[in-house]
């Protein structure tokens, strides 16, 4: 498989809640606005849960030799979330995730006045 379709199948993974499809290298490392996840274990452990199973729209792909780059939507109560994140695959896994979204996404916008 291409990188391109490595990543393709790691977002199916994720909305078909199957770990096994994820191609994660053990040493894959996560970095997003909440933090960063130094391993595939440590990865899954804090965020698989509540987060495996879920809808998203892919609108944009592009890759360059081992990057892959995908711009996403997840629906959500408050409306379409949107996320790109950044892949290096190498040797049939992936082995880094640089994810950009904005996380205040959901906090309130009211504003109360006294």
């Amino acid at each position: 498989m291409t990188p391109l379709e490595i990543v393709r199948e790691y977002f199916q993974a994720w909305v078909e809640a199957d770990q096994a499809r994820l191609h994660l290298h053990p040493a894959f490392r996560h970095e997003s606005p909440n933090g960063v996840f130094e391993g595939r274990d440590a990865f899954l452990d804090a965020c698989w849960g509540g987060n495996a199973g879920g809808k998203l729209h892919i609108e944009g792909e592009v890759a360059d030799g081992e990057t892959v780059v995908i711009r996403h939507v997840i629906p959500t109560p408050r409306g379409p979330f949107p996320v790109c994140e950044w892949f290096r695959v190498e040797d049939g896994l992936i082995t880094e995730c640089r994810a950009y979204y904005d996380r205040r996404f959901g906090e309130s916008n009211e504003t109360t006045t006294s």
